[in-house]
């Protein structure tokens, strides 16, 4: 027994000395071709949309990605390209105008180029247009807050989408709060128990993801949430609002491979987790939505 504790002791030695000495492992990284590396999500109907476009960079490219020169990007459906950015400054703009509308299942085709770097392309299928109704009550309860025992109202949202029947159906709910500017910023609902089973909150997508799976009887209805404020808070209906959009199967996959790489990115023991994108012959998401602001 004694002679395998030496032998062991003299194997761990070994490579003690070896670790103090230092070990040099040369790993090669494999030349980085640059793309581009495009970002559009294009919601119907906006009288302004817009791409972000840039060259895309190798990890020892000292100077990172940057804006793709004299860009150009079209979108097209139904055979007809409808508008085309341009530039160098990275974001580019195009001005349709507003209420041009698609028709489900179409689909939608961006195509991108730039000198010197492969043409990126990619296709989305325009979603079902976001239905559906939505109820509020103000003052529908009160509580008791645990860190200064003051009493708080709180206030209660309802919100119904519709299950298209035969379509794959990718929803988001946003409940938001219109700030002293007019503008509309998304607020944390907390969902009641039996919809926050349904639901998943997205940072990056500003609300809340709903998948019906694929399952046209998949409910869709009864999403509570609550919003909790100060007695001498007034409010009245018009500060808030329920905006719904239908996603794109990309979008979709996209955000939510953007919440599971963040997810990863803070734990040493989890999956490498990649994000999702849908550009051929480049980097990054195209995807499409459909929106709807429910009124009470």
């Amino acid at each position: 027994m004694a002679r395998y504790v030496l032998i062991l002791f003299a194997v761990a030695a070994v490579g003690c000395q070896k670790l103090r000495e230092g070990v040099v492992r040369e790993i090669a990284f494999p030349e980085h071709e640059p793309a581009l590396a495009i970002t559009a999500k294009i919601t119907e109907g906006d009288s302004v949309v817009w791409a972000v476009v840039y060259r895309s960079a190798g990890v020892l490219d000292s100077a990172g990605s940057v804006p793709a020169e004299d860009a150009v990007v079209a979108v097209r459906w139904g055979g007809v390209e409808q508008w085309a950015w341009s530039g160098s400054n990275g974001t580019l703009e195009a001005a349709p105008g507003a209420g041009w509308t698609w028709q489900t299942g179409e689909e939608v085709v961006l195509e991108a180029e730039a000198p010197g770097l492969p043409v990126a392309t990619a296709q989305a299928t325009v979603p079902p247009p976001a239905e559906g109704t939505a109820a509020l009550v103000l003052g529908a309860d009160t509580v008791t807050s645990v860190w200064t025992e003051d009493v708080l109202i709180e206030d209660r949202y309802a919100v119904d989408v519709v299950n298209h029947a035969g379509v794959h159906d990718r929803y988001l709910i946003a409940v938001e709060q219109r700030t002293g500017l007019g503008m509309w910023t998304a607020l944390w609902a907390e969902p009641d128990l039996a919809s926050a089973e349904r639901l998943d909150f997205n940072l990056y997508a500003g609300g809340f993801l709903v998948d019906d799976l694929g399952l046209d009887q998949t409910p869709l209805s009864n999403f509570t949430f609550t919003l909790t404020r100060w007695t001498d808070d007034p409010v009245s209906p018009d500060d808030f609002r329920v905006r719904v959009a239908s996603l794109s199967d990309a979008l979709y996959q996209h955000y939510v491979s953007l919440a599971d790489y963040s997810a990863s990115a803070d734990n040493p023991f989890a999956e490498p987790a990649s994000v999702f994108g849908n550009i051929a012959g480049g980097y990054g998401i195209f995807g499409l939505q459909r929106e709807q602001v429910l009124p009470w």
